[in-house]
């Protein structure tokens, strides 16, 4: 979020108020609507509510060590210090021993603000961190999908409607994949009722199934 006007940064306060979690990357907040530095420390508009700011920033010539969400992995490309104004912020994350100015900072941080959240994540992690990241940031927030533990092979699609759900399974994989589906997602399978459409399912190599599934009560 580069670009950060002082309207949408209101927008996005009022959001995080009333319970979203608002999670920032590097060199958020850095330019006004005009496209110019933003002369407040970054996050710009949001440094106060975040109870935190950049106080330097740079380009990495190569990867750094950290520790995040329970993760081993590498800093990469940009890197960010943050410093803390506010007692109640809390450091998520630290840099390891690398190339001095990065060793020992935090690598994310985040402040409460009304119902919701605000954080700040000072680097590019690698694939695998970043991932665990915001998976571990989703699930804070209470919106992990409960198919989010399906193989990565798997792509699901819920499509819910006035008085059924239709979830769509697709294997995008050469190979049969078995997973287990959420017990509160039995269903009926559209192609052939004959067919279990809960618990342990097997999607052949390219295979594609279709289950309604009863709304939640």
């Amino acid at each position: 979020l580069n670009v950060l006007p002082h309207e949408t940064a209101e927008h996005l306060l009022e959001w995080v108020r009333q319970g979203g979690h608002l999670l920032l990357g590097p060199r958020s907040g850095m330019k006004d609507a005009e496209n110019a530095l933003d002369p407040h420390l970054q996050p710009g508009p949001l440094a106060p509510f975040l109870g935190a700011h950049v106080s330097q920033f740079y380009g990495l010539v190569q990867p750094v060590p950290l520790s995040l969400a329970q993760t081993q992995g590498k800093g990469t490309l940009w890197a960010e210090t943050l410093v803390a104004t506010d007692p109640t912020t809390q450091t998520e994350g630290t840099y390891g021993p690398s190339n001095g100015w990065l060793d020992g900072q935090p690598v994310a941080v985040s402040h409460q603000v009304g119902k919701g959240k605000i954080t700040y994540l000072s680097t590019i992690p690698d694939a695998a961190t970043l991932d665990a990241y915001i998976t571990t940031q989703v699930r804070d927030a209470g919106a992990l999908s409960p198919l989010a533990d399906l193989p990565s092979d798997i792509e699901a699609c819920l499509r819910t409607g006035k008085d059924h759900t239709v979830l769509v399974l697709i294997n995008h994989a050469r190979t049969p994949v078995t997973f287990t589906l959420p017990q509160a997602m039995a269903g009926t399978d559209l192609f052939d009722p004959r067919q279990a459409a809960s618990g342990q399912i097997t999607l052949p190599g390219y295979g594609v199934r279709v289950l309604t599934l009863p709304n939640p009560a």
